[in-house]
């Protein structure tokens, strides 16, 4: 779990001065995997996670592709929160912004790799 997350971290800031005077690409293919260790630490969050799901459970259904598949993935995700079952949550999660209707407009998911 965490050694593996720091090792990520270590393998990718080890060269920062080498990888800055690189291209724009190259700075930005650092940036990205930067964001996606970002999730990756964040997913593991319980606090984080429950938040990012009562971003999407406090939606109006109006805003859902699928208003009553919305309103279940609603239901289930409170379950799992009273549960604090972090896993299911992130199902809930995914479900949900898959089902929305204008992705652009949502920052939750920006840096979760999602997005």
């Amino acid at each position: 779990g965490n050694e593996a997350l720091n090792v990520r971290y270590n393998n990718l800031v080890r060269d920062e001065a080498d990888f800055l005077k690189g291209s724009d690409a190259i700075i930005r293919r650092k940036i990205d995997d930067l964001r996606q260790l970002t999730w990756d630490i964040r997913k593991h969050d319980p606090q984080y996670v429950a938040g990012l799901y009562l971003h999407y459970a406090l939606k109006d259904p109006s805003e859902y592709v699928d208003e009553e598949m919305a309103k279940q993935l609603v239901t289930r995700g409170d379950a799992a929160l009273e549960r604090g079952n972090v896993a299911e949550l992130l199902e809930v999660i995914y479900r949900l912004y898959d089902l929305l209707i204008d992705k652009d407009e949502d920052e939750a998911m920006k840096g979760t790799g999602l997005a």
